[in-house]
């Protein structure tokens, strides 16, 4: 984490204990920074207006698969955030005949990325089909000359600072994102876009993989292949089923009492469709903090501290614990990725293979330790219940009484 996040702003939200980076890296080609989305801010925008005004190419496979694929329970509580979406900024142009030849391939290997998703007849469950409209919308737009200058302005610092401002100008931009999974459900909206935008002196490159057909991960292992694709061709795959995620989420659930899984049952999705996802933007509380490698290094120092001298901690449960106490938080979470705790998980696995995991500081609101955050980790998220109680349900006591 300490090599991915140098040079690096960390955008912290507050209420979730999010973390989204926009990293400065030298990898193939040219490419000069990469920015990730705060997830529910992004769930705030993804009901904007989409500058729609190009017809996209539509990439589709050469055949599809017979059969459709069904989606587990923790791709469908997915179905009211929007899509996982990486936007890439490179100096100069792009070979898009080539980038897009490039997709071309791993859609072929990969066929769900051009399907649809429908409600399987009789119930809530859904699936991926491939009846009817299919494919990825490729869109291929110029960057006016005045908006290029805006962009090449923006600076680590700045998306740090000014995040909504870099929101407007992802809109002005016209990159397309899968939005909403809700909007997604028998409507025939793609499951995966591009956006490729070429100014003079640099090219931007969005890849929108919709929340319902995987997660971060996911999405990743998608845009690995294309970059790999594109320098080696022929070299994508297919990834693996979603078959034991859901074996693998009940294993690390299991010690989990019954009040806290039946806890995680009822606040999803209702009640975090009805009042998280449903903020407005201007009530979203959201703290940015800009990080260098020698700032992280300091906060490590500061929190060896609190811990004590030998203690055992990584970089990341340092800042977990540095803006704990900066903000005097009473809970923190954090996202962990299935993949590789379970032996029948395969590590390239499509779909939604994550929980979130809760906790809170040992010593009381606002007296965080990095061992805090390394006590979740090794509980596997387990005895969880103080941070669910915190996090989950304070103040919504009238929406539970409501819903019964």
């Amino acid at each position: 984490l300490k090599e991915k996040l140098k040079d690096t702003s960390v955008t912290w939200d507050l209420n979730m204990a999010m973390l989204s980076t926009v990293s400065r890296c030298a990898s193939r080609p040219s490419r000069s920074w990469r920015w990730a989305a705060a997830p529910l801010v992004r769930a705030q925008l993804s009901f904007r207006r989409q500058n729609v005004d190009v017809l996209p190419d539509l990439i589709v496979p050469p055949t599809y698969p017979t059969q459709t694929e069904k989606l587990t329970s923790l791709d469908v509580s997915m179905k009211y955030y929007p899509g996982v979406t990486a936007h890439n900024f490179y100096r100069g142009q792009l070979d898009i005949p080539a980038l897009k030849a490039a997709f071309t391939r791993v859609v072929a290997k990969n066929p769900l990325l051009a399907g649809r998703i429908r409600t399987i007849a009789g119930s809530d469950e859904l699936e991926v089909h491939f009846d009817g409209a299919k494919g990825c919308p490729f869109y291929e737009r110029q960057i006016a000359p005045d908006l290029e200058e805006q962009l090449e302005g923006f600076s680590n610092e700045m998306l740090a600072t000014k995040p909504v401002e870099w929101e407007l100008m992802v809109e002005r931009l016209g990159i397309v994102s899968t939005g909403i999974g809700e909007a997604q459900v028998d409507k025939d909206g793609p499951l995966c876009t591009v956006s490729c935008v070429v100014g003079k002196n640099m090219s931007v490159l969005s890849l929108s993989v919709s929340h319902l057909l995987g997660d971060g991960s996911t999405k990743f292992q998608v845009l690995q292949q294309w970059d790999k694709e594109f320098m080696e061709p022929g070299s994508s795959y297919t990834l693996a089923g979603r078959e034991a995620v859901i074996e693998t989420d009940n294993l690390v659930k299991s010690a989990y009492t019954p009040w806290e899984r039946a806890a995680m049952d009822a606040f999803y999705p209702k009640l975090h469709e009805r009042h998280y996802i449903s903020r407005d933007l201007k009530d979203y509380n959201m703290v940015a903090v800009h990080l260098r490698d020698a700032d992280l290094a300091r906060i490590k120092e500061g929190q060896m501290k609190i811990a004590g001298e030998g203690s055992r901690f990584s970089t990341q449960d340092a800042i977990v614990s540095w803006l704990g106490n900066a903000l005097k938080a009473k809970w923190f979470a954090f996202t962990v990725d299935l993949r590789g705790r379970a032996e029948g998980l395969p590590p390239n696995a499509c779909g939604n293979a994550f929980q979130t995991w809760y906790g809170t500081p040992a010593a009381g609101p606002g007296s965080f330790s990095p061992l805090d955050v390394r006590r979740v980790i090794k509980a596997t998220g387990a005895n969880c219940a103080p941070a669910l109680e915190e996090a989950l349900f304070n103040g919504l006591e009238d929406s539970i009484d409501v819903l019964g």
